[in-house]
């Protein structure tokens, strides 16, 4: 049986997130993405700051979960991105449903990072080069 997630990642701004969210949701690596204005404090290269960010809340299977990895590492302008994956321990049936139709299907071997990398890349070059770098 499918594993399903909450994902959470923090983006500089609206445009970000809307850009980042859009591409999941076309890969069909997410479901839905909700965007949340919010107000961070945290260390960065020894200083501590202050920063206005917003937070996608994302909507997943814990198998693409490598992928939605590789995408974001494309898209984000963040030299560290956080993503985390949080496991839903319970989700209503017709929910079930509707994130089976709408996700893409389990059609490679759940774990696999560099199998999970070369679905979200356009060409052959691309996904070759991904596929090396997790080898």
């Amino acid at each position: 049986m499918r594993q399903y997630t909450q994902l959470n990642l923090v983006c500089e701004n609206t445009e970000e997130a809307s850009k980042i969210a859009d591409a999941l949701l076309e890969h069909r690596l997410i479901v839905c993405a909700k965007q949340v204005a919010e107000e961070s404090k945290f260390w960065w290269k020894g200083n501590l700051e202050t920063a206005s960010e917003v937070m996608l809340i994302m909507d997943s299977a814990e198998d693409l979960f490598f992928a939605v990895e590789a995408e974001v590492g494309r898209l984000h302008t963040y030299e560290t991105f956080v993503l985390q994956q949080l496991p839903l321990v319970g989700l209503n049936a017709a929910a079930q449903e509707w994130m089976d139709e709408n996700l893409r299907p389990r059609d490679i071997e759940a774990g696999s990072q560099a199998s999970q990398t070369i679905l979200v890349h356009e060409s052959v070059e691309e996904a070759a080069g991904a596929a090396e770098e997790y080898e």
